[in-house]
């Protein structure tokens, strides 16, 4: 198990492709605190890899009111910390960080996919 928020040591292959899906509005903080996460493991990916996932947002999406209810639940257990998350912030992180930037939104989904910059970013 490791820690996105923490450096992980790694000495495998680099991978060329990397999945965070529903992980994002799991972690503690803002969307930019959280985009910590996408520094860490970039050092773990091969240039041109492509990141992939997909989080529940509250700014900037249509929520339904049954999506209010079950997210405002699960924030107040600590489940969720996404009170913060918004679609407009979590793309100027994407796009501040990686290149080729999709980010779909279903409901107050957030699919998104990026590629590591040449350096391996």
């Amino acid at each position: 198990m490791r820690n996105v928020l923490e450096t992980i040591d790694f000495n495998g292959a680099k991978f060329d492709s990397l999945g965070v899906n529903y992980l994002l509005h799991c972690l503690p903080g803002d969307m930019a605190t959280k985009a910590r996460a996408f520094d860490l493991l970039s050092p773990l990916m091969s240039p041109g890899a492509v990141v992939f996932g997909s989080t529940l947002l509250q700014g900037g999406v249509a929520r339904s009111f049954a999506a209010q209810r079950l997210m405002a639940f699960y924030n107040s257990k600590g489940i969720f910390s996404n009170t913060q998350d918004d679609l407009e912030t979590l793309t100027r992180e994407l796009e501040k960080r990686f290149s080729a930037v999709s980010v779909e939104t279903v409901g107050c989904a957030a699919l998104f996919s990026a590629t590591v910059k040449g350096s391996g970013a």
